[in-house]
């Protein structure tokens, strides 16, 4: 093998040691396994791709080789370009968390690729801590539970069914009122509703069939109220 990588080191072409390849592509896939540690530590819904933790692994690792074989020259920077700009991506990245992650591994493979290696370890590290304090706060912040709520009831109700609103939530806010009809003062009238606690979303409910509200909607939602 020496004999063959000979002319290229006499031409002046840095050859990267295999032993440093492979130093460093060990060392991004350990930052990437803190990483995709975090994501599962951190994802909440269905959505949860094991394949997904792979992925993200493998894309440090495959840029870490990428880093090394660019090294300094522009040349082959350019030419990695040119490659990749081939390349089309058909799957639709089904959240913007999801995207963050993958920057993260692109970022610690490019960090162990050029010879930091305890840079890639480290953001890794503070990566995982920092994505544990947002997921804490984002908890915090939905248990103050937001909610939007419709009734489908005419304009003597409504003011009835607000009254109960005022009862049971911290406050509220009118947002719309649709399909209203002039015969009968019939409409959709749809609410933001901050509850006092969880058995208020009950209250509601059990307020608005003693009124005989036949249609009432609940969301889930985030916060305009009072601002």
């Amino acid at each position: 093998m020496d004999e063959f990588l000979q002319p290229l080191s006499s031409s002046g072409i840095s050859v990267p040691d295999n032993i440093d390849f492979v130093f460093s592509f060990f060392i991004a896939l350990i930052s990437a396994t803190i990483i995709s540690y975090s994501y599962k530590l951190t994802h909440s819904g269905y959505s949860f791709s094991p394949n997904f933790i792979v992925s993200i692994i493998l894309t440090a690792g495959i840029i870490s080789l990428i880093m090394i074989i660019i090294g300094s020259n522009i040349a082959r920077a350019f030419a990695l370009v040119g490659a990749m700009s081939i390349v089309r991506f058909r799957n639709p990245v089904k959240e913007t968390r999801d995207l963050v992650y993958i920057f993260a591994a692109i970022a610690s493979g490019m960090a162990a690729g050029t010879g930091f290696f305890s840079m890639s370890i480290l953001f890794a590290v503070l990566f995982l801590l920092t994505s544990l304090i947002f997921n804490y706060f984002s908890h915090k912040l939905s248990e103050n539970m937001i909610y939007i709520i419709s009734v489908n009831c005419n304009n003597e109700i409504r003011k009835n069914f607000e009254e109960s609103l005022k009862k049971y939530s911290q406050k509220y806010l009118f947002l719309s009122l649709t399909s209203y009809k002039e015969d009968n003062g019939n409409g959709e009238y749809t609410y933001e509703v901050e509850l006092k606690n969880k058995k208020s979303l009950a209250e509601i409910k059990e307020s608005a069939a003693n009124l005989n509200i036949q249609s009432l909607k609940v969301i889930f939602g985030q916060s305009d109220v009072g601002s």
